[in-house]
């Protein structure tokens, strides 16, 4: 017969059998410690990706705010043609240059003159244009720092280089750049690197074209000073105001008032048998010429109450039947009827 196990033994037994070994704990360790170690890889290399596109963010931000001024000035840039090519160029103050003093591939100073000037509003005249430059200095850590300059209207005569960061009208556009460069396109459609419309080559010329190029700072540049990898941002600026040719405009006129004395056969002729023209260069009709009397506003709103009441509303119509001293054709609205 068998012997009858203790409660003891039974205890024992039992609590092998619902235990975890060595083996199972120590696997169990392992695999948490896995899983753990993935998660904070994982959470760093997305912290670092949130870092690193933040950063970027802010840097197109920056260079964004830097393209849109360049591009606020250079929309303006506006050129006069010299009279004669026996003045010096160098009284004549219109101008349009850009060199390089420290960049690679494109210039890094431009100076010229701008209609981008907004004129106070006073009772004296103001003019719109402005002296406008942009330059950069290398900083100690290699950064780059662009500034603006500006002075209002032209200068007396051509003044040849560029401004100091000391200069007066000179302030910091941006800091902690990797670099700013400018490339222009020709009327034939090549780039170019620098411009100079005091040269033979460029004279009084602008370019048709402004290529911007605004490089992010890097810790480690390359040979040229910028950043391998980042990309740079670019923009192409159309300069759509061409050099104005005083003399051509001069020219054209006096061949179109020709041309309208020479037509003005039908427009009538004064006592000494001369037409007269009016600012445009065209024929003013004499007293003998079928002319329409032009009515005032007020006569044409009066005689069309009805129809003017429903298209403008009652209020315009009532204000406008008062108006007896301006003509039709110096009214900002267009009114659809003809004089009663």
């Amino acid at each position: 017969m068998s012997r009858p196990r203790s409660r003891g033994a039974t205890h024992a037994v039992g609590a092998r059998e619902v235990g975890f070994t060595l083996i199972e704990v120590l696997g169990a360790i392992f695999l948490t410690s896995l899983v753990v170690a993935v998660a904070v890889t994982a959470f760093v290399n997305l912290s670092s990706q949130s870092t690193r596109a933040v950063e970027m963010m802010r840097e197109g931000l920056h260079s964004t705010a830097v393209l849109e001024r360049i591009t606020s000035d250079l929309s303006g840039a506006s050129l006069l043609v010299r009279k004669s090519e026996d003045i010096d160029p160098h009284l004549h103050p219109w101008h349009f240059t850009a060199a390089s003093q420290y960049a690679f591939g494109g210039a890094d100073a431009l100076k010229f003159i701008s209609r981008s000037q907004r004129p106070r509003v006073g009772a004296m005249h103001v003019s719109d244009l402005a002296q406008v430059a942009y330059f950069t200095t290398v900083e100690e850590d290699g950064s780059t720092t662009l500034h603006r300059w500006s002075a209002p209207s032209l200068p007396p005569s051509y003044e040849p280089g560029f401004p100091r960061p000391d200069d007066p009208g000179s302030f910091v556009l941006a800091d902690g750049l990797g670099g700013v460069t400018f490339r222009f396109r020709t009327e034939e459609g090549e780039w170019v690197d620098e411009w100079d419309s005091k040269q033979i080559i460029q004279s009084d010329q602008l370019p048709s074209a402004v290529e911007v190029s605004v490089y992010p700072f890097a810790d480690e540049p390359d040979f040229d000073g910028f950043d391998g990898g980042a990309p740079a941002h670019v923009r192409q600026i159309v300069l759509h105001q061409r050099p104005i040719d005083l003399t051509l405009m001069i020219e054209e006129r006096v061949k179109a008032q020709e041309a309208a004395l020479a037509a003005a056969g039908a427009a009538g002729e004064d006592e000494d048998g001369a037409v007269e023209l009016d600012e445009d260069g065209k024929p003013i009709p004499t007293a003998g010429v079928d002319q329409v009397d032009e009515c005032s506003v007020a006569q044409i709103v009066s005689a069309n109450m009805a129809a003017c009441t429903e298209q403008f509303g009652r209020d315009n119509c009532l204000v406008w039947s008062n108006v007896n001293n301006l003509p039709v054709s110096s009214f900002g609205v267009a009114l659809p009827w003809s004089c009663p």
